[in-house]
């Protein structure tokens, strides 16, 4: 397997743990403030990285602190304006918006570089849209058929909207630092700052409420290991090591399938009620567009491949005829002299 196919497929890996960390968090929240459950996620996940990147403390500089802060800072600013926007919309707004940057990632892409997005990636973008429609309950079924449930602007996308542009800046910027820096420092320096963050604004400004001692169970200790060692600490430091592989167009692509594997896990994970989530028609629609979507993107260029390689074949045996002619002709010209 060689270096693309690794990072393919580690990110795949690491969509699927996201996707099983959000109905746990969403089950957290119900004993922990967001501010708390972001400080102390993000601190495990440094604690982590901490002893992940012990030996390589000699590669440390300046430079490499300062590229950490600057992921730390887009990272901590995106998910604040998400955890704000999240309660002053409507669910299938925030789920839509939020994904937005699937789509803002390859246009960015396309005019930094000047050159169109692939094929097989225009089909796969118009795929994940629609099953981000669908997923998000923005597209529903009535007795009348098909409709679009959009509710007014309000403040609550802007903010959401905000995020989903702080998320783009996020993957371009690690994807740039991500090509002579190393990703267990640069990481664990991006999960401090956040978490520094996030311990500043709850006991400093005293946003949100710290912890309590009884919250402290069984259920709730898996779910700081699912979402602060793998779901912070492993994950983001080896999304940003795929990066030296893939680009930030693939990697979009793979990231949309994580509403897929959360609707999954959210049926196959009870609640504090025992109770599991059922996924609609339209959710699991939307599944099936956003799977096929990543599929496109991976494998609709082959055929492609194959054709401009066929393509060039005919023209390199076209080429070697006419030079035979010309040749023959010539030989026929110097014959007749």
């Amino acid at each position: 397997m060689n270096a693309h196919k690794r990072a393919y497929f580690s990110v795949v890996v690491y969509t699927i743990i996201w996707g099983a960390g959000f109905p746990l968090m969403k089950q957290a929240l119900d004993f922990v403030d967001p501010m708390s459950l972001l400080a102390l996620r993000f601190s495990v996940g440094a604690a982590t990285l901490f002893l992940i990147s012990l030996p390589k403390y000699k590669m440390l500089s300046w430079d490499l602190v300062k590229k950490g802060g600057i992921l730390g800072i887009l990272l901590y600013g995106t998910m604040i304006l998400q955890t704000f926007g999240m309660n002053e919309t409507s669910a299938s707004n925030a789920a839509f918006i939020s994904s937005v940057y699937v789509v803002l990632v390859p246009i960015y892409v396309s005019i930094r570089s000047k050159m169109k997005v692939r094929r097989n990636n225009q089909y796969a973008l118009v795929f994940t849209m629609l099953g981000l429609f669908c997923v998000s309950g923005m597209i529903g079924w009535t007795s009348a058929g098909p409709a679009l449930y959009v509710s007014a602007f309000n403040r609550g996308d802007f903010l959401m909207l905000l995020s989903s542009f702080g998320f783009v800046a996020y993957i371009l910027m690690s994807n740039t630092y991500a090509r002579d820096s190393d990703p267990s420092l640069l990481t664990m320096l991006n999960m401090l700052t956040v978490a520094v963050l996030a311990d500043i604004v709850l006991f400093g400004l005293n946003v949100g409420q710290p912890i309590k001692m009884d919250v402290w169970h069984g259920r709730m200790l898996v779910t700081l290991v699912v979402i602060g060692v793998f779901g912070a600490a492993i994950c983001y430091w080896g999304m940003i090591r795929a990066q030296r592989s893939i680009g930030p167009v693939a990697l979009v692509l793979i990231l949309s399938v994580q509403p897929a594997f959360s609707m999954l896990f959210a049926t196959l994970i009870p609640n504090k009620f025992g109770m599991v989530e059922i996924p609609s028609v339209m959710e699991i629609i939307g599944c099936v567009f956003i799977l096929s979507a990543v599929l496109i993107s991976e494998f609709g260029g082959l055929y492609n491949t194959r054709s401009f390689q066929l393509r060039g074949e005919w023209a390199h045996k076209r080429w070697k005829w006419a030079r035979k002619i010309t040749l023959w002709r010539e030989v026929r010209k110097s014959l007749k002299k």
